[in-house]
């Protein structure tokens, strides 16, 4: 009875024909990764299997209709994913044989199948190449190969894409430099990746000094980010960037006008931006980050989720919608009640993270569908993803 009436809140809320509701997220297993765009959230189970919900009308939950739904869609094409990644308006994926397939808005060249015309389902890119992993940033796209090299696509009017042209890039193009990275992210209209030794190169956009190399010029090619500090994970928002150092330091750089670089009050270090590299504060030690758009939320030794920032809509999943400058923990409806989480993500107003007990939780606003807990508008606490 409960799955025939969740079958029929996703028929109405996407407002289609049923084939493209294939059976609830469990039958499929838990959620393993989750990823979320400006107004959507994609996820991937422990079968490969690809589900989304949220703003449609683009094409960007991928299930071959241009349609909204405030619960998970599988998304069309039989494709097993390892790892899915979302932008403005589109997602892409890594298969498990390497191959990247994305679908949604193609404006700007981000799918990378050679065109601009957009997809409802995927379509894989141009390229004979085999990636290990794929970032999506607002309208651009970059993946790398288990070897470290680094492909872009889609716009690069700021030299996000990381070629030497100020031209949109329809299909992946190398970048052309010797360096080998082995993880990539996308920000807004920048990207950033680790070589192997943990030294970041970022580049693209820089008006707020999100490229971490002290100034504000745009680069179309990478560049070391200032301080010489090693880092094990970085995560690109909308104009700031994030990263966790080997020595289990948490940094931020770029625009901290709502407090996203986590640095402090107002008239605290970094805000309201800093061009190089600042300690995030607080005594909390992290081991996961994801920057959004004006927020940033990052998981604790403790698998607990902390974030801060831009909470006007609740995407601090704290209770609360004022901002924060520091970090504070989400809940998930007892404010003394914190749930372990293994994987986060952000997008423009929302965040979504994936418990140890392999739920799928989301907070934030809602009125596109895209906390995944049927027709909520908003929610500043954390609230379980319809599954079954």
């Amino acid at each position: 009875m409960r799955r025939c009436f969740l079958l029929l809140l996703a028929l109405v809320v996407c407002g289609c024909a049923g084939d493209d509701v294939v059976g609830p997220v469990n039958d499929h297993g838990a959620f393993v990764q989750l990823t979320a765009g400006t107004s959507h959230t994609c996820g991937v189970t422990t079968d490969g299997t690809a589900f989304c919900w949220g703003n449609g009308d683009g094409g960007q939950l991928g299930t071959g209709r241009l349609s909204s739904s405030s619960v998970p869609l599988q998304v069309a094409r039989s494709l097993q994913f390892v790892r899915l990644s979302a932008g403005a308006a589109h997602t892409c994926g890594v298969t498990v044989d390497g191959v990247v397939a994305c679908w949604g808005d193609n404006t700007r060249g981000q799918l990378g199948n050679a065109s601009v015309t957009g997809q409802g389902a995927p379509v894989e890119t141009a390229t004979a190449v085999r990636f290990a992993s794929v970032a999506n940033g607002w309208f651009h796209s970059c993946a790398v190969t288990a070897a470290g090299a680094v492909y872009c696509w889609g716009a690069n009017g700021q030299g996000q894409a990381g070629i030497p042209e100020r031209a949109d890039i329809l299909s992946p193009r190398a970048l052309p430099t010797a360096l080998r990275m082995f993880s990539i992210t996308s920000g807004g209209f920048h990207s950033c990746g680790l070589r192997q030794d943990g030294v970041a190169y970022c580049w693209g956009a820089n008006t707020f000094g999100q490229l971490g190399d002290g100034t504000t010029s745009d680069h179309d090619t990478p560049l070391e980010v200032a301080g010489g500090t090693r880092f094990q994970m970085l995560s690109a928002g909308y104009t700031h960037t994030c990263g966790i150092t080997q020595d289990q330091r948490t940094l931020c750089w770029g625009s901290s006008s709502q407090g996203e670089m986590g640095t402090g009050g107002i008239s605290g270090p970094g805000l309201p931006g800093a061009r190089t590299p600042q300690q995030v504060g607080g005594p909390t030690v992290f081991e996961r980050i994801a920057a959004g758009y004006y927020s940033t939320c990052a998981i604790s030794t403790g698998r607990e989720v902390w974030c801060w920032g831009s909470g006007d809509d609740g995407q601090l999943g704290n209770g609360g919608t004022r901002d924060e400058y520091l970090p504070t923990r989400i809940s998930n409806g007892d404010l003394t009640t914190y749930l372990p989480f293994n994987e986060v993500t952000l997008g423009a107003t929302h965040g979504c993270a994936v418990a140890v007990s392999a739920y799928a939780y989301c907070w934030g606003r809602g009125e596109h569908g895209e906390l995944g807990a049927g027709a909520l508008l908003r929610s500043p606490l954390a609230v379980r993803v319809i599954t079954e």
